[in-house]
């Protein structure tokens, strides 16, 4: 029987992506595309997307840390430690850190999306803090959104 090696490839290391600490864990292309998996520590109250539609994949966040709002569908609600929250693809979704800060793991299923962690965040080796980074215009995250396959469908939570 053959089938990917049960190696995972090396850490490109930490990003800041748009306030958050993102440390993607697994690659897609570690497990023949089946997940991906990546560690988020979220720096700051409030912090979350906006809600938004994923087209190609599963989304489930395990909170390690802190207190996160969740909107799936038509559900809100607040997780905290060891609360883990599936969110389907094709259900409008967001979350919102409560808490003054939160950790968590993120499961996408297929595998694919994390990469956008590492190809469009900072190294946190070039800076101790957070970037400055401005809310990118509606162009540049409706390409994101094509790019990715979601959908941005709402505003964020709060």
């Amino acid at each position: 029987m053959s089938g990917p090696t049960p190696d995972v490839s090396p850490a490109e290391g930490p990003q800041w992506w748009y306030g958050g600490h993102m440390e993607v864990k697994v690659r897609a292309e570690d497990t023949g595309g089946a997940l991906g998996v990546a560690e988020g520590l979220f720096t700051y109250k409030g912090y979350g997307p906006p809600l938004h539609v994923h087209s190609r994949e599963d989304e489930t966040i395990c909170v390690l840390e802190g207190q996160i709002r969740f909107r799936v569908g038509d559900d809100e609600f607040v997780a905290g430690p060891g609360t883990c929250v599936w969110q389907p693809r094709g259900v409008p979704q967001a979350f919102s850190v409560e808490s003054e800060s939160a950790r968590a793991l993120i499961i996408f299923t297929p595998g694919g999306i994390e990469r956008m962690f590492e190809d469009g965040g900072v190294p946190v080796a070039e800076s101790a803090e957070p970037p400055a980074q401005p809310q990118p215009d509606a162009d540049t995250m409706a390409a994101l959104a094509t790019q990715l396959g979601f959908e941005f469908v709402g505003p964020r939570l709060g």
